[in-house]
């Protein structure tokens, strides 16, 4: 789970140093010996790492299964994320890493039957702040953490979270495009991806990891799109203004910008006349699909609209002169709407005329409303893309270690946010070397707002979304995230449940619907999160371990080790 843009915006402030903590007495000597190679990382994945594992997939339609392949017994994927947060990082389990802590969480899962554990590299400390390196504490942290999880009898899936953020690690620009969609589309970061990756590895085995006490390695947790920056659109600044119109006349306007970045600058708030300007105006993304929101001016007179002017403005910086820009924005946008929002989506923003991708191809973008008289060129550029880059790492990744489990996270497209989409349905093909998918369903995504009042019809709402037969899908599917709210500060009020035992009962029916959803049988299931609290992280959802258990014995393969029956 992320917010949009949260993890790439981070790229573009200044990083505050995060001191690593080992709550364990780890020696790091044999990991500060290893470098990342001056070479590409293409030409050096040449050596091969021995990795004991002997887990398997075996295709089937409607979604495969997993097996090991010494005794042939099928292995189902039973567990939870484990999500430390501190500092406002959500994943800081590898930097203020306290093993014992670890190893007693891990030991309860066991006991419940629990046998896979999911954690995410921090993709903000991972790198070290001044080469082209990996940190080796973090390594060491994660080496760690593998000889725990195997004492433990815990398989962990190690997810990572995109490039370090370190500015050492920074690509190459491609002009026509930023993050995230150059996470794709840029060949400069698919091989930094594959140094990452090389020196991962590389650094757990000159560690001694028992890479043998992996499930799987992810390769990119949430993998989307965002329609609202290049290639697809041109960010370009925009000034807003706001005034309440009233029986008393139009009310004195509030200014403020939304840069291209997504924050908002006050320009000016007036206070003279007979109606005061609206309150506080805020974005809640950014570029062509910002939500502008504010609140209502304290007057006795009746407010019967709001007059919103929006003019553009720098459309085009310095950091994109290799491109062709083949739309320029309307000036001025001048709408009347009645309530204290305004979505300003498809306003005409520039775009660029073509892009040459990852792939080695160049996708002509060349026309007036592009989003739409080129949807089919913007999907083939998505989907050729983004299999280019997945087979790439995955060939890349087996050719060290061989016999690893592969795996890509993304979410249903309902599960969709404002400007932000998936393509599922291109790690589900079987074109992808991916050996299984993590499909991050979750009630939210599908609930009675949009129409499917009951759990049954959200799931098969949100597997209908998929734009795929369920039999065309062979690899297995695991939803390593799934969860609901709790109440907690900015939790979506339709969608929070009440109490953990409420919160487990539902997320027991969502589980067993999923084993059979239109032809789609979900094999694995990993909560979010196993013990997450409201100190660590709100808005947030139930854990495992609230109310007593609840969720952890509800799902427990312990008491339930079939998980398709209640």
């Amino acid at each position: 789970m992320k917010k949009p843009f949260s993890r790439r915006s981070s790229r573009l402030i200044a990083l505050v140093a995060v001191p690593l903590v080992a709550v364990t007495s780890i020696s790091v000597a044999s990991a500060t010996s290893w470098r990342s190679s001056t070479h590409s990382a293409a030409q050096t994945a040449t050596h091969v790492i021995s990795d004991p594992s002997t887990l398997r997939v075996r295709q089937q339609a409607g979604g495969g299964v997993f097996y090991d392949a010494k005794t042939r017994k099928v292995f189902v994927p039973r567990g939870a994320d484990y999500i430390r947060v501190a500092q406002n990082a959500l994943h800081s389990t590898f930097v203020n890493y306290n093993g014992r802590e670890a190893s007693a969480a891990m030991a309860k899962m066991h006991a419940e039957g629990y046998n896979v554990i999911r954690v995410y590299l921090p993709y903000y400390a991972i790198a070290s702040p001044s080469s082209r390196t990996l940190n080796p504490t973090v390594i060491a942290n994660v080496a760690n953490f593998l000889r725990r999880a195997q004492a433990a009898q815990v398989k962990v899936l190690l997810t990572s979270d995109g490039l370090p953020s370190s500015p050492a690690w920074s690509p190459t620009p491609l002009a026509q495009s930023v993050d995230p969609n150059s996470n794709v589309f840029n060949p400069s970061e698919l091989s930094l991806a594959e140094i990452q990756i090389q020196d991962l590895f590389t650094g757990l085995a000159k560690d001694r990891a028992p890479l043998g006490a992996l499930f799987g390695y992810e390769l990119q947790n949430e993998q989307d799109f965002a329609y609202s920056l290049m290639p697809f659109e041109v960010p370009a600044t925009k000034t807003v203004t706001v005034s309440a119109l009233t029986t008393a006349g139009v009310g004195a306007p509030s200014t403020f910008t939304i840069n291209p970045d997504g924050t908002t600058t006050l320009l000016k708030a007036a206070s003279s006349g007979k109606v005061p300007a609206v309150g506080h105006v805020t974005p809640t993304y950014r570029a062509d699909e910002a939500y502008v929101g504010w609140t209502k001016p304290a007057t006795t007179a009746k407010v019967t609209g709001y007059r919103v002017t929006v003019s553009f403005s720098s459309a085009y910086t310095a950091m994109h002169t290799g491109s062709q820009v083949c739309a320029e924005p309307r000036r001025n946008l001048v709408k009347t709407v009645r309530t204290t929002h305004i979505f300003l989506t498809g306003l005409g923003m520039p775009y660029l005329c073509s892009i040459k991708t990852t792939d080695g191809r160049t996708y002509s973008l060349a026309a007036k409303n592009h989003r739409t008289q080129n949807a089919a060129t913007v999907t083939q550029m998505e989907s050729q893309n983004l299999l280019y880059w997945q087979n790439s790492l995955a060939n890349f990744t087996h050719r060290l270690v061989p016999h690893l489990l592969l795996c890509l996270g993304t979410f249903p497209p309902m599960g969709a946010t404002l400007g932000v989409t998936s393509l599922p349905q291109v790690d589900l093909s079987k074109a992808s070397k991916v050996d299984f998918v993590d499909m991050h369903f979750y009630p939210s995504y599908g609930g009675s707002v949009k129409g499917h009042p009951t759990l049954q019809q959200n799931f098969a709402a949100q597997v209908r979304d998929l734009s795929m037969k369920p039999s065309q899908i062979t690899k297995p599917v695991v939803m390593a995230e799934f969860g609901v709210w709790k109440p907690s500060p900015g939790a979506p009020g339709k969608w929070v449940v009440p109490n953990a035992a409420a919160a487990a009962k539902e997320l027991q029916q969502w589980q067993t619907i999923s084993c059979s959803v239109l032809g789609l049988h979900v094999d694995g299931w990993m909560v979010w999160t196993w013990d997450t609290s409201l100190k660590e992280k709100t808005p947030g959802s139930w854990a495992m371990t609230d109310g007593g258990g609840a969720i952890a014995r509800a799902l427990s393969p312990k008491f339930r080790p079939n998980a398709c029956r209640a």
